[in-house]
């Protein structure tokens, strides 16, 4: 074991059965603080007295585990995104401290954030004249919060932070302890998960966010032929952190539907009052997902003085990641064309008033029986309501090319199948 008092920041094991308030810290047997063993992992290949932080576990085709995260130490300065290998999950070897997926500018090199002429002069004044070593840094350069997937064609796909200048007056930077700048997401791949490409895509605020809106974090996770994602939603004035729902079909390009925080922080003075992170998975519990996010009560700009962060778990519905409401007024809903391939139509919705349906052709010309006023009013809280017709069967139009309308009053829809 070793004994790594010196470290501020590591990563730790936790066990649970069900993924609730049972918790438990196992003693690993690899790290020792204080003359106490802990549920430290210790990281061979890298040095003892280091910090490590942000673990992202993904399994490779081989079974084996990788785990990506950061590594902090102040003598050398270096702050760098690592990959290590792991037969059990438990113990663990960097392959890659030398030739790291990221350099963050506090790995001994400020210029990594600047941009032009300035950062090359930066690197000259103190490297030397090596230039394809100053592009080879600068390719890999980001800003902390990272998360690692492996893609659905093979390979691997990176969501980090780039750092976009900004004017001295702007909004977006005023109060932020990276004064200057404003973090936006980066998308990367890599066929083996080490070497990364350049950013290959950008998520960055647009001209109707608010002006001091930054993206700090992207985490995601695959569901049907989709990805469904949380941005970290920063506003800087307010110094607070949200999760922005957002889902993409590719993970190339991603849809932000809400531009808002996607569930509520606690109340004023509660654990989870100011700042949230999302988790890099979420846990299939079956009828729902489990994530269990990182939450604080200090704002951004206080974030390294304050206490420990805290965990807390928010149970998602299976698939109602986000509905369209309608609460005194009728809503319309009118779907793309699709062919009609199941013998029965079913929507997942809440509705405490009323629903009901209508089948058209591919030019919105509804079918005979199938209009609005032959529908069977739907009410409840189902993930199956059935969609039914007086004296006709929907199985009859199975394979034809067809529109759906939906017409609600009082209560959410969550989607159709």
């Amino acid at each position: 074991m070793a004994d790594c008092a010196s470290i501020t920041r590591g990563i730790c094991v936790a066990e649970s059965g069900d993924g609730g308030n049972s918790w438990q810290k196992p003693s690993l047997g690899q790290i020792v603080l204080n003359g106490r063993d802990t549920n430290g992992v210790r990281i061979t290949g890298i040095p003892d007295d280091v910090s490590t932080a942000g673990p992202c576990v993904i399994t490779m085709p081989d079974g084996r585990y990788r785990m990506y995260f950061w590594l902090y130490s102040k003598s050398p300065e270096r702050t760098r995104y690592l990959a290590a290998e792991s037969r059990d999950g438990l113990k663990w070897q960097a392959v890659n401290f030398d030739e790291p997926c990221l350099v963050h500018h506090h790995d001994g090199i400020p210029w990594v954030d600047r941009d032009g002429p300035a950062a090359w002069n930066s690197w000259r004044d103190a490297n030397g004249t090596d230039q394809a070593r100053f592009f080879a840094l600068r390719r890999i350069r980001s800003n902390d919060c990272t998360t690692v997937y492996p893609s659905k064609g093979g390979g691997y796909d990176m969501y980090s932070v780039w750092l976009l200048p900004l004017a001295p007056d702007s909004p977006a930077t005023l109060p932020d302890n990276l004064k200057g700048f404003m973090r936006v997401i980066q998308h990367r791949t890599s066929d083996d998960g080490l070497r990364w490409s350049e950013p290959v895509d950008m998520i960055i605020p647009q001209t109707d966010d608010p002006p001091d809106l930054q993206f700090y974090y992207l985490t995601s996770y695959p569901l049907l032929n989709l990805r469904i994602g949380f941005l970290g939603h920063y506003r800087v004035v307010a110094q607070t952190m949200d999760a922005e729902f957002t889902y993409s079909e590719d993970g190339r390009q991603w849809v932000r539907p809400l531009r808002s925080s996607w569930f509520p922080r606690g109340p004023e003075g509660s654990a989870d009052s100011l700042m949230v992170y999302m988790p890099n998975s979420l846990i299939d519990q079956g009828s729902h997902w489990l994530a269990v996010y990182t939450a604080a009560a200090f704002d951004h700009h206080e974030a390294a003085g304050k206490a420990p962060y805290q965990l807390h778990g928010l149970r998602i519905p299976r698939f109602r990641f986000a509905g369209l409401r309608s609460i005194a007024s009728d809503a319309i809903l009118e779907t793309k064309v699709f062919v009609l391939t199941e013998p029965q139509l079913v929507v997942d919705a809440d509705i405490y008033g009323s629903l009901k349906a209508e089948l058209s052709d591919p030019f919105g010309k509804a079918l005979p029986g199938y209009r609005f006023e032959e529908s069977i009013q739907v009410t409840g809280n189902s993930s199956e309501h059935r969609l039914a017709w007086k004296g006709t069967e929907v199985i009859m139009h199975r394979f034809d090319a067809v529109r759906l309308r939906l017409r609600w009053t009082g209560g959410t829809l969550y989607g159709v199948a």
